[in-house]
């Protein structure tokens, strides 16, 4: 009885081991971009609370489409880019349809 439990346990654990998450990846890029979009917004966000871990995909996305859109005239094109990047990588939570950006290659 023991041994199939333990089996069973070891087995569940190795599929939620490899399952997506909800969350970004801790120490990425992602986590740089939004902690920097963060302090350049320059006001407290509603929604967005960094110093909590782990960050939903859902509330980073809400947070940088709305900086984008707060802060359109200011942006450059590098930082418009990066924006553009991250929300089309989490495209699935975006709220302005899919904003993924179209491959080269089809």
């Amino acid at each position: 009885m023991y041994k199939l439990f333990l089996s069973s346990l070891l087995i569940t654990l190795g599929y939620s081991a490899s399952s997506q998450s909800a969350f970004l990846k801790r120490n990425s890029d992602q986590y740089y971009l939004i902690d920097r979009y963060d302090i350049l917004n320059g006001r407290i966000s509603d929604s967005l609370h960094t110093s909590l871990n782990p960050i939903s995909q859902k509330d980073a996305i809400h947070f940088l489409e709305h900086y984008e859109v707060s802060n359109q005239n200011s942006l450059t094109k590098i930082e418009t880019w990066e924006l553009n990047n991250f929300i089309s990588k989490n495209g699935e939570w975006s709220t302005q349809n899919d904003r993924a950006i179209d491959s080269k290659y089809p």
